[in-house]
């Protein structure tokens, strides 16, 4: 017999009722009222019972809502859920994080094709687990992973706003990847100096910022006078990516470089203009400019092999081979070169700014002398203009 159910966050009853052949189902009526919601899941059951479809059913409450004036009935496809999804990010996420979440949206939407027009209660774990499989076949794991764990999110936003009955991506597992750092690497002193020698202009600067604060390329590029107090040798600014506000001793031969830079400089002027315009001017906010520049200061080096523009016939959508060293390893450079001079991992996390389960800003505190003794034990890589 018909039954009904809440979901502890949602505002609306669901109908429990038996199939033909035996399964017990769980659909959501769209309303609020048990005496609505309580006749929406006997009509639920009548219909069940005569083996009609999924979407028969949705029909049917579609019908129900009309009788009973029922609220919020909802048959919004994946399409037109995910076009008010993502307006409703845009107050609150940054411009490269929506890009992506943009992305990930049109793959899953030309994979799915006509499906993607339809209710999308209608969607099954089988699609989602389908779309994860086929990707595979043109991106990396990584990548495959990242827009599995976007559309994952959509769905429980969807889940939670009433609009489809249960979650198909909630038992949807994401592909086991080869090591925890997928394959990247950190550089050693003699690859660091080949790529100080190779740095012209800005990039010189950048990548000593890189080295001796453990910091991502966009917030370096980003970085203003107002961020640095020479007299108190301290850089301080807030992440792009987390929000988390960073104070780092400015040490040795960054502080050299800093020191020769700084005359007449205000505060709302951008230590590396030229870097922070390319960001500036690329369409969602994002890296790819200079991190293209960085890899041509590496095969310059001699550190990884010039890049052709010669066509491969994949178009954009090939699987792209992993470069194991991208500005981003000096990140992890600046992890292992601390590591390696004993210096304890929650100074470490703190200076490079890793959130971990062991460290808050709410509970943690490392004070500015001991990070200033820490990144002193750094390799002393001088600068030559």
């Amino acid at each position: 017999m018909a039954s009904l159910w809440k979901r502890p966050r949602s505002k609306f009853w669901y109908a429990c009722f038996t199939a033909a052949d035996g399964r017990q189902l769980k659909r959501s009526t769209k309303t609020a009222d048990r005496k609505k919601a309580l006749k929406i899941a006997v009509e639920f059951e009548t219909v069940a019972q005569n083996k009609k479809t999924k979407g028969q059913l949705w029909r049917v409450l579609k019908d129900l809502n009309e009788l009973f004036d029922v609220e919020g009935v909802s048959e919004s496809s994946f399409h037109s859920f995910t076009e008010s999804w993502i307006k409703s990010k845009r107050a609150t996420t940054e411009r490269t994080t929506l890009a992506a979440y943009k992305k990930s949206v049109s793959k899953f939407l030309s994979f799915l094709g006509h499906k993607g027009m339809e209710p999308m209660q209608s969607l099954e774990k089988r699609d989602i687990s389908l779309f994860r499989d086929e990707m595979t076949e043109s991106f990396s794991k990584s990548t495959v992973n990242h827009d599995l764990k976007i559309i994952k999110m959509i769905f429980r936003d969807a889940l939670d706003d009433g609009v489809i009955p249960e979650n198909p991506a909630s038992g949807v597992k994401t592909l086991r990847s080869q090591s925890s750092n997928n394959g990247r690497r950190a550089f050693t002193e003699e690859e660091l100096r080949l790529i100080i020698e190779h740095s012209k202009g800005e990039w010189r600067g950048i990548v000593f910022f890189g080295l001796y604060t453990g910091q991502r390329l966009k917030d370096i590029a980003q970085l203003k006078w107002g961020n640095i107090n020479l007299d108190k040798q301290m850089l301080v600014f807030q992440t792009s990516k987390t929000g988390r506000v960073q104070r780092i001793p400015i040490v040795g031969p960054l502080n050299d470089f800093l020191s020769e830079l700084s005359a007449e400089k205000q505060e709302s002027d951008s230590v590396f203009p030229k870097s922070n315009q390319a960001i500036i001017s690329h369409s969602t906010g994002g890296t790819s400019t200079l991190s293209n520049q960085f890899y041509e200061i590496m095969a310059k080096a001699g550190l990884v092999p010039k890049r052709s523009k010669k066509s491969t016939g994949k178009g954009h959508a090939g699987k792209r081979k992993l470069n194991r060293i991208s500005f981003h390893a000096l990140r992890h450079t600046t992890t292992s070169l601390l590591k390696n001079a004993g210096v304890a991992a929650s100074i470490v996390q703190d200076i490079v700014g890793h959130e971990s389960s062991a460290m808050s800003d709410h509970y943690t505190h490392v004070d500015d002398g001991a990070k200033c003794e820490a990144l002193a034990k750094l390799p002393t890589l001088q600068f030559h203009s």
